[in-house]
């Protein structure tokens, strides 16, 4: 582009144009042109420059947690549940908004352990038209510090033309069985970076795989994350998980004891 505007230029000045316009119309095409050449360059500096924050109303590291307060005065119901599967399996409305909390009697190592920690999922948001599942929301200290939601395509698509993104494609070569005898299978791994800096990692995988039964299985998801507090959380609530394996230990080897 650059070498485009130098070859531009040279032709404006070029003494045949001269002899065509006159002086006064040659000085006012060209700054009208050069105009045109810098507001150019600059919208796409501003644009190359725009970096995915989340998605919607969602903005990591500054939506407050009173967002969800917002959602449930207009229309949502709040329903808490110890297990993503067992709130899956419910009927609710598309207005239900989960908050995962552990069972005190039976404590989830996948639910948030960490005070402080709370994560949402809203069954059915709609965002710029698009329908998104299953939207999750992580809150440390209530403020938004990661966002995740199953594949959507139309949602990726809406992405890939707003943001500059960098695909990696990952593909290696399996066997797997199944009651008809051994396979070789291919499975790939496409993540696509909208970004990857020091406060904030937004990417989307795509993933094909196999099981056990040589069975082709598909996932996908969005995840969107404040890079240092997720390795927070993550840290502390696996000392957390450590502490409570440890006190289930003991706990058995007493009972042992006492047979």
């Amino acid at each position: 582009v650059k070498a485009w505007c130098c070859a531009f230029a040279t032709f404006l000045s070029r003494e045949t144009l001269a002899e065509i316009i006159p002086k006064t119309i040659r000085m006012k095409t060209l700054k009208i042109t050069i105009f045109i050449i810098l507001s150019f360059f600059i919208n796409q500096t501003i644009l190359s420059q725009t970096k995915i924050e989340g998605t919607g109303i969602f903005k990591i590291d500054k939506t407050n947690i009173n967002v969800i307060d917002s959602l449930l005065n207009n229309g949502s119901k709040l329903k808490t549940c110890s297990s993503s599967f067992n709130c899956q399996k419910y009927n609710d409305s598309k207005k239900t908004i989960y908050e995962m909390v552990n069972d005190s009697t039976d404590i989830n190592i996948f639910m948030p352990l960490l005070k402080g920690h709370r994560n949402f999922i809203i069954k059915e948001y709609i965002i710029a038209g698009i329908k998104i599942e299953n939207l999750e929301l992580d809150f440390y200290n209530n403020t938004l510090f990661k966002i995740k939601t199953e594949g959507n395509f139309e949602l990726q698509s809406a992405l890939n033309d707003k943001y500059d993104e960098i695909l990696d494609v990952e593909k290696k070569e399996i066997i797997c069985s199944s009651v008809y005898g051994e396979y070789k299978r291919e499975e790939s791994t496409y993540t696509t970076t909208y970004r990857n800096d020091e406060t904030i990692k937004a990417i989307a995988i795509l993933r094909k795989y196999y099981n056990s039964k040589c069975e082709e299985n598909i996932d996908s998801f969005l995840i969107i994350n404040n890079i240092d507090i997720t390795k927070l959380v993550k840290a502390k609530e696996e000392e957390i998980i450590n502490q409570i394996r440890n006190k289930r230990e003991e706990k058995k080897k007493k009972e042992l004891e006492k047979k």
